[in-house]
């Protein structure tokens, strides 16, 4: 018997490969690889354990997204929020326009920073055709956020 090539399996059935929860399983996707990615190029243990539990938190909003009962919430928001706090922080604050990426390192993070908001756009597609989850909103959101502060400290440090 030949499966059809364009329908992939979800928690509790199957969908078509062109589903929006399905582009945006593979925008997540591509965010972890790259947030992976450029835990190589850092040196801080403390910004390395980070970046991973956040691959760690992505894959449980795509579980929650496939329709898996994971523990995702309000606490992985707030969690971000203080991880932008903190990297703001160690920051100067940048008058008008910044350039993205005026280090190596800086130009890997924005790349980054980039691709989770291409997944927030794409989360936006299953947002309003599933009525989706704010909260994976907001913490999308603020992941960007965090991005940018953190590739605005590389730059900052590595001048």
């Amino acid at each position: 018997m030949k499966k059809n090539p364009l329908k992939t399996a979800l928690v509790g059935g199957e969908t078509i490969k062109t589903d929006e929860r399905i582009n945006f399983f593979g925008a997540v996707d591509e965010l972890s690889s790259f947030v992976m990615e450029l835990t190589h190029h850092i040196e801080s243990e403390e910004t390395k354990k980070t970046l991973k539990n956040i691959v760690a938190t992505l894959s449980k909003i795509m579980g929650k997204v496939a329709g898996a009962a994971v523990d995702f919430g309000e606490s992985q928001v707030v969690e971000m929020l203080g991880l932008i706090e903190k990297e703001k922080a160690q920051t100067i604050p940048e008058k008008g326009f910044v350039t993205p990426g005026v280090t190596k390192l800086g130009a890997k993070t924005h790349v980054v920073r980039a691709v989770a908001r291409r997944a927030e756009l794409s989360y936006a597609q299953v947002f309003a055709k599933y009525a989706g989850d704010e909260l994976i909103f907001s913490y999308l959101n603020k992941l960007s956020t965090y991005l940018y502060y953190l590739a605005l400290k590389f730059d900052q440090q590595n001048q």
